[in-house]
């Protein structure tokens, strides 16, 4: 059996606002599972007496702000930079200055003037000793000469791509290598010397690897951590003129000490 609204003497009102309350009450649950909650938010505060982060709870202002920030759901922003490094934007905005100097930033900070300037007295010192060494390999005479001068040529060759580092680095510096011959043997650290004999010569290229070895280590020393790239390859350089010192040395116990 079904009652009606009129059967129970009921206006149709009492029905339609029941409905409207429970629908309305429907709606208003649906709106608010769909916020998250304020107290679910939270953010992360370091605890400077021992380092621990400490969890606080949000309240409705912080969590706009967060949102901003992107602190939202417990995660902590990244910080731009660490310690003494320069964010992104700082970065980008000192590329853009002074373009023209190429490989050369801001940062750079050392003096271009004196390092170019020591620059092109290595560069004379490297010129040298590969003009002595091609002359010694042409000269070379006596039993041992065939494989001494083989070495001679090898040293040569490789002073000459030292010589070629060095002055792309001047450039680098914005400065201009100095390959002029007028003041090369003047410039150079070490001397032209000729050599009488295949031990006078050995002795001439083992007396100028010596002075190389001490002047570009004093080079280094000066450089510290002003200029990285070129101490870099100055201590590249030097290992190589260890290595030929050496190679020298044995080829003078190898060549019996002439007779009177």
């Amino acid at each position: 059996m079904i009652l009606s609204a009129n059967a129970l003497n009921l206006s149709p009102g009492w029905v339609v606002i029941p409905a409207l309350i429970i629908i309305g009450l429907l709606i208003w649950k649906q709106i608010n599972s769909s916020k998250p909650s304020i107290n679910s938010i939270y953010r992360r505060i370091p605890d400077k007496s021992n380092h621990t982060p400490t969890v606080i709870p949000l309240g409705q202002d912080d969590l706009i702000q967060s949102s901003k920030a992107g602190l939202v759901e417990g995660k902590v922003k990244a910080t731009p930079s660490a310690d003494g490094l320069s964010d992104v934007e700082t970065l980008r905005s000192r590329a853009q200055q002074n373009i023209q100097e190429g490989a050369i930033t801001e940062s750079y900070n050392a003096d271009r003037f004196t390092i170019n300037k020591l620059l092109n007295d290595a560069l004379a010192t490297e010129t040298v000793c590969v003009l002595r060494y091609r002359r010694h390999h042409f000269m070379a005479r006596g039993i041992h000469a065939k494989s001494i001068a083989a070495e001679f040529l090898a040293h040569s060759i490789e002073e000459q791509g030292h010589a070629d580092q060095i002055a792309e680095r001047i450039v680098q510096l914005g400065g201009e290598p100095d390959f002029s011959p007028d003041t090369l043997s003047q410039r150079s650290h070490a001397e032209y010397a000729s050599g009488s004999s295949l031990t006078d010569m050995i002795k001439e290229n083992l007396i100028a690897e010596r002075i190389a070895i001490d002047s570009y280590r004093e080079f280094i020393q000066y450089l510290g951590d002003k200029d990285s790239t070129t101490s870099q390859i100055l201590k590249n350089i030097l290992a190589v003129e260890e290595k030929h010192a050496d190679e020298l040395a044995d080829m003078l116990t190898d060549i019996p000490a002439p007779t009177s």
